[in-house]
Formats: structure tokens, C-alpha cells, sequence
């Protein structure tokens, strides 16, 4: 029972980020997007200023709110998980619910943050100052102790148990502090797919694997400096190889289970 109820979440939250990335691909080449991701940068406050006003606010929310559905679906499965086995059948819906609503209340709160950091980027700087400065920021970040410590926090399962207004509150605070772990930990990446214009596509599609495979990883203990940066390297490629083989074994399987045609012997009659 708990494994369809778990197959069902992971068909719930796959077509959830398919629907993400299909408007994404769909409206790859809108203006607000596209200038949302700006990579000729912006050249006065004026002209920023005119972006918001000209382009309505439902209509750069429902861009970045698609962004965020492709990228950060999947990391919400265990969470779900988590508080679907721990919820009872009738209000299970509206405790999922509840902490998506908190998990999306945090990424609307970082939306006008990362706009304005990346409004500020491009009026300093030119766009390639702007897309190194946050390469080298997503760098540095890595090298910070303080990182694993909020991808440790995002693996953090509390209790969520309880009754009435209690039950809500807990999973709305569960929503809210893995939003905020979530949230601080992948800024950097989300700063710079701001940053790359025409190319923010294929840029997603990169660091929403390299963000999916890293928080597929167990937690591991807090190091500092490059050590960071090695064991997340050496991590990532172990399980990426991992992934590949299991996917190679199960399509042999797969091919030997398949019925093989029979030759058929064809007579003369001469």
C-alpha cells in the first residue's frame, strides 16, 4: 500500500516538473523571459524599471514560478514522502498542501531578491562580468562548510505529528525551514541561470541534474575549505556512474525478457 501510495506522489510530482519544463520550452523565447535572463544586460535603472512596469507582475511570477517547479520539483519527493506516511488518509491532501505552500512561499520571497541582485550585476558590470562573478560565486559557496550544513538540514525529516491547528502548523513550519535550506543552498545557481540570457535553457537543464544528483546523496559530515568542493565532485561522478549502470543493466534485462523470434525453416518444392 505504501509503495503505490509512494508511486503515486513521484507520477504527482513528475508530472509537475514536466508541465514546468514544457511551459519553460514553450515560452523559452517570450520577451519576459528571455529579458528576465538577460544576457545583453541592462543598460540604465530606467530600462529595469520600465521591464517591471511594461511586463505584468502574474506574468514574470508565473515564469519564475515554472523555473522553480522544473528545477526544485523533484527535490520535494522525500518531504512528500515523508508527510504522506504520517498523515492521516482524509487530510493528507491538505497536508501536502500545506507544505508546498510553505516550500513556495520561500521562492517567492527569493524572487525579487535574485531579480535585484541580478539588475544590480548588470548595471555595474557587463555581462560577462556578471555571469564569471556568479560562477565564482557558486564556487566559493561550495567551498563553505555553511552549504553542507543546510544540504544536511534539507535531509532532516522531523516530526510532523499531531492534532487540529498543531498538525498545520508543524507542516507548515516543516514547508517554510526546508524552503529556506533549499533556498539558500541552490541562490547561487539560481543567480546565475539570471544571468545567461538565450543560453538559461540548456543552463537549467545543467544545474537542475547537478542539484538533483547532489541532494540524492546521503548527508555527510561538515568540512571545510576545497574539501567541500573534492567530495561533492567525487560524490556526484560515483553516484552519476552508479545511476548509468543500474539504467544499463535494466535495459539488458529487459532486452533478455523480451520473446526472441523463431527462425523459420522455408522448404522448396522443386
Amino acid at each position: 500500500m505504501a509503495n503505490r501510495r509512494h508511486r503515486r506522489i513521484a507520477t504527482l510530482i513528475a508530472l509537475g516538473t514536466l508541465i514546468g519544463w514544457s511551459w519553460l520550452i514553450a515560452e523559452a523565447r517570450s520577451p519576459v523571459l528571455l529579458r528576465f535572463c538577460s544576457f545583453d544586460g541592462w543598460r540604465s535603472i530606467d530600462e529595469a524599471s520600465a521591464f517591471i512596469r511594461l511586463n505584468s507582475p502574474s506574468a514574470i511570477l508565473l515564469s519564475y514560478a515554472a523555473m522553480i517547479a522544473a528545477m526544485m520539483g523533484p527535490m520535494l519527493l522525500d518531504p512528500v514522502r515523508h508527510i504522506s506516511d504520517r498523515t492521516l488518509v482524509r487530510i493528507r491532501p491538505l497536508a501536502i498542501l500545506v507544505f508546498c505552500s510553505g516550500y513556495g512561499a520561500v521562492w517567492v520571497f527569493t524572487a525579487p531578491l535574485l531579480l535585484l541582485a541580478s539588475i544590480f550585476l548588470q548595471l555595474n558590470f557587463s555581462a560577462m562580468t556578471s555571469a564569471a562573478v556568479a560562477i565564482a560565486a557558486v564556487l566559493l559557496w561550495h567551498l563553505t562548510p555553511y552549504r553542507q550544513a543546510l544540504l544536511n538540514r534539507c535531509h532532516e525529516r522531523p516530526s510532523v505529528s499531531g492534532r487540529g491547528r498543531q498538525s498545520v502548523r508543524l507542516r507548515l513550519i516543516y514547508g517554510l525551514r526546508f524552503g529556506m535550506a533549499c533556498a539558500a543552498a541552490c541562490a547561487p545557481f539560481m543567480l546565475f541561470l539570471l544571468l545567461v540570457g538565450a543560453w538559461h535553457l540548456p543552463a537549467m537543464i545543467a544545474a537542475s541534474f547537478f542539484l538533483w544528483t547532489e541532494r540524492r546523496l546521503p548527508p555527510e559530515r561538515i568540512r571545510s575549505g576545497s574539501q567541500n568542493l573534492r567530495r561533492a565532485v567525487a560524490r556526484q561522478t560515483y553516484w552519476t556512474q552508479q545511476a548509468m549502470r543500474r539504467s544499463i543493466v535494466r535495459l539488458r534485462l529487459k532486452e533478455r525478457s523480451l520473446p526472441r523470434a523463431v527462425p523459420v525453416e522455408v522448404r522448396s518444392h522443386g
